[in-house]
């Protein structure tokens, strides 16, 4: 592989250890290093420098998260999980719940929803939303819709997932005829996600368009004239 960067291109570009110094020593250009470890075998020695510079507070989580799910070396994943649980900022945390599914793949899903569901933090539940949005599964989607309508997550972080992951669209439907506020917002959020992406799984079946157009038509909640506009044209398009 051909780097453009003459620094990379000075490294053993093949030695995770080598790359993670660079990314250590200016972790502003971690992006530079990105192309070259996403390509190499997990590293447990490269993971460990990481840890160590991670413990001896000489990195930031964020840098140390985001690179240790690049190297995907099973050494790593307690440290991105208590990355995950310190919710210390700078997307540390959704870097590191990221990092597990990249770590241990499906074996991380059961953690990331335990997370979810227990985590004391808010940042740290929003953190394991996103990581099981990794999954891009309908069961993925059941958990953060709990979530979601449970508002142990925000909504806008709930509605903005779901509306990109094959969700329970009946499911949605009964949020959007509901007599709770946050639970109609928390589906409008998520059919403004879904229409804004474009997606063959996030077509409006039509229990969904029936609840939709109801709620469109109710002047008593509260919508941008661009959003009731957009999400006309959805339904009809459908």
């Amino acid at each position: 592989m051909t780097f453009v960067n003459p620094i990379i291109n000075s490294l053993h570009k093949d030695n995770s250890v080598e790359l993670v110094r660079y990314a250590l020593h200016d972790p502003a250009k971690f992006k530079l290093v990105d192309p070259a470890l996403a390509q190499h075998a997990p590293d447990p020695a490269a993971a460990n420098l990481l840890i160590a510079a991670f413990e001896a507070g000489t990195a930031p989580a964020w840098l140390v998260a985001y690179l240790l799910g690049r190297i995907g070396a099973d050494c790593g994943y307690a440290t991105v999980r208590a990355i995950v649980l310190a919710a210390l900022g700078q997307l540390a945390e959704s870097y590191a719940a990221v990092a597990m599914v990249r770590i241990r793949g499906a074996q991380a899903f059961a953690d990331l929803a335990e997370l979810l569901n227990t985590a004391p933090q808010r940042a740290s539940r929003e953190a394991a939303a996103n990581g099981l949005a990794e999954f891009g599964s309908a069961e993925a989607a059941e958990y953060i819709l709990a979530a979601g309508r449970a508002q142990t997550i925000r909504l806008n972080i709930a509605g903005g997932l779901l509306g990109r992951l094959p969700c329970n669209q009946a499911q949605i439907a009964e949020l959007l005829t509901s007599d709770q506020a946050a639970h109609v917002r928390l589906a409008l959020i998520v059919v403004k996600a879904m229409a804004l992406n474009h997606v063959s799984d996030s077509r409006p079946e039509q229990a969904l368009i029936a609840a939709l157009e109801q709620t469109l038509a109710n002047p008593a909640i509260a919508m941008a004239p661009q959003t009731r506009r957009n999400l006309t044209r959805w339904i009809i398009r459908a």
